[in-house]
């Protein structure tokens, strides 16, 4: 039996072309946060129809679609109420991830631990409004202790929308 993995490549734009930065033999996170939404159909016959070798019959996104991912991290070790989750969930071209969260006894959406606790990603036509979907899923949640970066693909959406 021959063995089959995915393969996320870390790319970026250099002054002399694109290069490969990392890669990893997983789905791990955030690249596969930006991956999954974009994904059309079934991903469990997605994935089961890449171990049997027969990909094909399958569409993985559109090109012209982009995502940014935008992960909220906390430095407290646990227990602190989120909310705002579903209500980011719900936005269009939104999607928040959950890592390192559980329910209490109360049924609360709470922090299970420290470091990623959330990775809100938006999809969009161009990746100005992919990186605006992700920020306004960002701005529905409360997390107790959290914080997240506010440049993640500024610099890139700014230089292609004026292109």
């Amino acid at each position: 039996m021959d063995d089959r993995v995915v393969l996320c490549g870390g790319r970026m734009v250099t002054p002399d072309g694109p290069k490969l930065g990392e890669y990893n033999v997983r789905f791990g996170d955030p690249e596969c946060e930006v991956v999954v939404p974009g994904i059309e159909g079934d991903i469990a016959a997605l994935l089961a129809s890449a171990a049997d070798g027969a990909l094909d019959p399958f569409g993985v996104g559109r090109a012209r679609d982009a995502a940014v991912i935008v992960m909220i991290a906390s430095d407290e070790p646990g227990g602190g109420v989120i909310t705002g989750v579903d209500e980011a969930d719900a936005l269009d071209g939104v999607t928040v991830f959950q890592a390192r969260t559980a329910r209490n006894a109360v049924g609360d959406l709470v922090t299970a631990g420290s470091g990623r606790i959330l990775g809100v990603t938006g999809r969009g036509h161009t990746l100005g409004d992919a990186r605006a979907r992700a920020y306004a899923g960002v701005a529905k949640i409360n997390l107790p202790g959290g914080y997240h970066r506010t440049d993640i693909a500024a610099k890139a959406a700014q230089e292609s929308e004026s292109t």
